[in-house]
């Protein structure tokens, strides 16, 4: 088993429709409360539906409990990005230009060094005061995961770890550690993936953010190798969305 790889089963293919289930079967480690309150099951009027509007972590781009994917190509410092959104949630600073809702933030690294993530997490912090925006680097929380393999259980664990702190976002990078031998192009193996993200949000309501490569193929204007961001609604692929 390949270091960093998510030990979930297999989706099973469904013998009446030929499609896949690409969420992970529940554990005896995390019961699905879902399927002792079946009220999300039920119809309900429009006029039923709520009018409130969940807390926008990034204004007009991330709500709570929802997904946002940070897509590029190699070398295009996605990571930096991620750790600067990061910061800037946890400080409450503005980021790019775009209001942040103050929150806790749980960052899980799969890749860096220790010294290198405090590294990089200072020269973000030193940037920022440059420009009159003052953080502490110890409101982003990190779980160093570099070499690690995780099984439902662990999970479990980070679960807890996520509500425990209250955090109000969650974010994982890089991707691509997560699937192992599995092929990043692949709808199948990629929706295993994904909803690991999916349950991150639906049991602790913290919203998150990953990372993910432009598919192979993929024709980018000359020059070009900046990320872009995507909301992504429901589950799917990394590359393909929509919460």
């Amino acid at each position: 088993m390949m270091a960093g790889k998510v030990d979930f089963p297999l989706p099973r293919r469904c013998g009446d429709c030929g499609t896949y289930n690409s969420i992970p079967s529940e554990t005896k480690d995390e019961p699905s409360k879902q399927e002792d309150n079946l009220e999300w099951l039920k119809p309900r009027s429009v006029s039923e539906l709520t009018t409130t509007q969940p807390d926008q972590i990034l204004r007009g781009m991330l709500y709570a409990a929802c997904k946002l994917v940070l897509m590029g190509s190699s070398k295009s410092y996605k990571t930096w990005t991620l750790m600067d959104v990061a910061f800037c949630v946890a400080n409450g600073l503005l980021w790019w230009g775009i209001h942040t809702k103050k929150c806790p933030v749980l960052y899980l690294d799969f890749e860096l060094l220790d010294f290198d993530f405090r590294w990089r997490m200072e020269q973000i912090a030193k940037a920022h005061l440059t420009e009159g925006r003052k953080g502490s680097i110890d409101a982003v929380k990190r779980i160093g995961l570099k070499g690690k393999t995780l099984r439902p259980a662990h999970w479990s664990v980070i679960h807890e770890h996520i509500k425990t702190a209250q955090a109000g976002l969650v974010v994982c990078d890089p991707t691509y550690k997560l699937l192992g031998d599995r092929d990043e192009n692949s709808s199948r193996d990629v929706a295993q993936l994904t909803s690991i993200f999916d349950r991150i949000t639906e049991q602790t309501l913290a919203a998150v953010i990953y990372a993910q490569h432009f598919s192979k193929g993929t024709r980018l204007p000359k020059n070009l190798s900046i990320a872009v961001l995507v909301p992504v609604f429901g589950r799917g692929t990394l590359t393909a969305s929509s919460r």
